[in-house]
């Protein structure tokens, strides 16, 4: 009966055993901290895209305005407006 008693005290205090769960931790940290390191990456990534979707919708909006406003029948005895006079340029009015 000493025996058994001995070799369950051995296996939990076992300093193989400590130092694999020791690594198996550490590793476990690495992958939850790249993983996050990616996580953050790729927001960043998608938040630049938008932006950049943002600013280009922005502008071609502004454009399609332009043209609309070409595009309106003059009235009768009006002149060319300001307003009117650049937008029949595709030259960029930001």
């Amino acid at each position: 009966m000493t025996t058994t008693a001995s070799t369950a005290t051995e296996t939990t205090s076992n300093p193989t055993t400590a130092n694999q769960d020791d690594r198996v931790a550490a590793v476990t940290d690495d992958v939850m901290e790249l993983g996050t390191l990616w996580a953050r990456y790729g927001l960043e990534v998608g938040r630049s895209a938008l932006d950049t979707s943002a600013r280009t919708l922005a502008a071609t909006a502004r454009l399609l305005g332009h043209l609309a406003e070409a595009l309106e029948p003059p009235k009768h005895g009006a002149t060319t407006t300001k307003a009117t006079e650049g937008a029949t340029s595709l030259e960029r009015h930001d």
